[in-house]
């Protein structure tokens, strides 16, 4: 219980700082809106929306979408359980324990949590070339680059341009939401060791898996650094 509270109270920091993006929601009408204020957190009488519904439909992809929600209400208390529920089953596909990713996505931004939280929400759709439908099929740079969207970061639907467009960073200093790349190909980070989310292919969809000892053929780098 001590840590859990040490983790919400983290959280509150993190959710209410200067870190928050502006937030793309959906209307009633189903159009999607920007927030004005890039440091708010929208809510509404019906509960913070998020501009998609659709999910991979796998127990991470749900986990996510509700720890998305959760971020976007402003609720750190729902947010701090719905990551530890996540932090276990990302465990479960990673092998790294689920208390390195609590603790690293306690302390991250905002911006950066909402993209890999959003990624994660499509875990379980399938994989097709150029791509990008929630709940349905995604390429590994149409992944990527709608995730960042969620967040209000506009980066390309193309590999090569996302890896000569993003600030080239390190593995110590890699963050949730970083993208891992090689030539060719882009997953996004979970900030904790090797762990990620991608589009793999046909056979496999949109993943969460490890470089498992490939770190020498991968380079990582910071859509927003």
């Amino acid at each position: 219980m001590k840590s859990l509270r040490r983790t919400i109270a983290a959280l509150t920091v993190t959710i209410g700082g200067v870190g928050a993006p502006a937030l793309l929601l959906a209307t009633p009408s189903g159009a999607a809106v920007a927030t004005t204020s890039p440091t708010s957190i929208v809510r509404t009488d019906a509960g913070a929306l998020l501009s998609f519904t659709a999910t991979g439909g796998t127990p991470i992809a749900t986990a996510a979408y509700d720890a998305l929600l959760a971020l976007r209400s402003g609720d750190a208390a729902r947010y701090a359980l719905r990551l530890d529920d996540l932090a276990k089953l990302v465990d479960d596909k990673t092998g790294i324990d689920a208390s390195q990713f609590v603790s690293q996505w306690a302390v991250t931004d905002t911006t950066r949590m909402t993209a890999m939280l959003a990624a994660l929400t499509q875990v379980g759709s399938g994989y097709r070339y150029n791509s990008q439908l929630p709940g349905v099929s995604f390429d590994c740079s149409g992944l990527t680059s709608w995730a960042w969207a969620q967040a209000g970061v506009s980066i390309p639907h193309q590999s090569r341009a996302i890896i000569n467009t993003i600030a080239k960073e390190t593995f110590d200093g890699a963050s949730p939401g970083d993208v891992f790349y090689y030539p060719g190909h882009v997953m996004v980070s979970l900030g904790v060791s090797d762990a990620y989310v991608h589009a793999a292919d046909p056979h496999r969809g949109v993943e969460v898996t490890t470089l498992n000892g490939r770190r020498k053929s991968v380079r990582v780098g910071d859509p927003i650094g």
